[in-house]
């Protein structure tokens, strides 16, 4: 599944419980273990850091905008994205 096509297009199987999926940009046990690890967390959101002035960072990587919208399915439970089960308490 292509992220960008994700998030143009409204998913309307919101009340998933589990979801097996293979996201194209997600392809490294590191990337699927971070984004999997964002998700039981319930991270994902735009951060602020601030040095001399207040910066607005958005983590555009593909493990966070996998993570965000993954979030957005209140009833999921459990999430394979290619390497191992993660399960949401």
């Amino acid at each position: 599944m292509d992220m960008e096509f994700v998030e143009e297009h409204e998913w309307i199987c919101r009340g998933l419980h589990h979801l097996r999926v293979r996201i194209r940009g997600l392809d490294t046990k590191v990337k699927i273990d971070g984004s999997l690890k964002q998700w039981t967390e319930g991270k994902g959101k735009e951060c602020t850091v601030s040095n001399e002035s207040t910066i607005q960072v958005k983590d555009s990587s593909i493990e966070t905008r996998v993570a965000k919208h993954l979030l957005t399915f209140s009833n999921l439970k459990e999430l394979w994205l290619g390497t191992r089960t993660a399960v949401k308490k």
